[in-house]
């Protein structure tokens, strides 16, 4: 466990560090394929794991999966209205044309990232499986960490736009951006 924190730090390291960038792709099919086919791998792979591998773990309670269901539930929300805010390509990080800030885009900068974490969060939970408590966790800190390589290349394209958002809006949510959500119904 110890060599793998350590692989994952080494790993977090170089895609902070490095000069060779794999994401967003931009206009590169091979960094597009080199990051989406591993992510939806490694995404069916969470899934799969929870299936097979389901209430193999801590002690099976009820209480814990009903707990888990309403996060699963609003991080799949939050990820899919982020992603369907977006073209597909802009999604995808290939066009990036314009800087959104409206809709779910004014609680969060990054929704997909947030929806993504909420529901993995709230599936190790449902699942109750040891290998899900190991791999979730490095999915997780995968969303948290996606941004930081993600920020300069927005500020490098929208410069005073970004640097102006990113002081009204959170990275992914807090209190005061909910409180904004509630505000707005």
């Amino acid at each position: 466990m110890v060599k793998l924190m350590f692989l994952l730090w080494l790993g977090a390291e170089w895609l902070l560090s490095s000069k060779i960038k794999f994401w967003p792709p931009l206009n590169s099919k091979i960094k597009l394929i080199l990051n989406w086919i591993p992510t939806y791998i490694f995404m069916g792979g969470i899934i799969l794991i929870g299936y097979l591998d389901f209430n193999t773990f801590f002690i099976e309670s009820i209480i814990l999966q009903i707990i888990s269901l309403p996060i699963i539930l609003i991080g799949l929300y939050v990820g899919i209205v982020g992603f369907v805010s977006f073209k597909t390509k802009e999604t995808l990080g290939i066009d990036i044309i314009k800087l959104k800030t409206t809709g779910i885009y004014e609680i969060s900068r990054n929704p997909q990232y947030t929806g993504d974490i909420l529901w993995i969060f709230g599936y190790i939970i449902f699942c109750n499986s040891l290998y899900l408590y190991i791999v979730g966790p490095m999915a997780i800190l995968w969303f948290l960490l996606a941004p930081i390589a993600e920020e300069p290349i927005l500020l490098n394209i929208f410069g005073k736009d970004f640097i102006r958002y990113k002081s009204t809006t959170p990275k992914f949510i807090n209190i005061q951006s909910v409180k904004k959500l509630f505000r707005r119904k």
